[in-house]
């Protein structure tokens, strides 16, 4: 069994190099992203950004998911299905499509 290695990883964006572009333009319109934690970093499972809507932009939907494989940090785990359907209510409430994938 190999052993996760503790290395603290930190990553830092400024304030002034977040600027969202468009994003996913064949299934929404008035939607930028700007990607603050991805493969360019170091995230090879994992990206986040932060993401703007404009009033009266749309998106086609939106995906609902888990972790696809067991993480390696133990004090993680995936989501249940229930709580996958709790989110796309709030989504679906929200007036958007919903998606969810176990």
């Amino acid at each position: 069994m190999t052993q996760a290695l503790e290395i603290p990883m930190h990553h830092f964006v400024r304030a002034a190099d977040i600027k969202p572009t468009t994003a996913f333009a064949r299934h929404a319109s008035g939607y930028r992203r700007c990607a603050l934690s991805d493969r360019s970093v170091g995230a090879v499972h994992t990206g986040w950004g932060l993401c703007e809507l404009d009033a009266g932009g749309r998106i086609d939907r939106v995906q609902v998911y888990t972790v696809a494989r067991t993480p390696s940090d133990p004090r993680v785990g995936a989501l249940e299905a229930g709580r996958l359907e709790a989110i796309a209510a709030r989504v679906r409430a929200a007036g958007f499509a919903a998606d969810v994938y176990v």
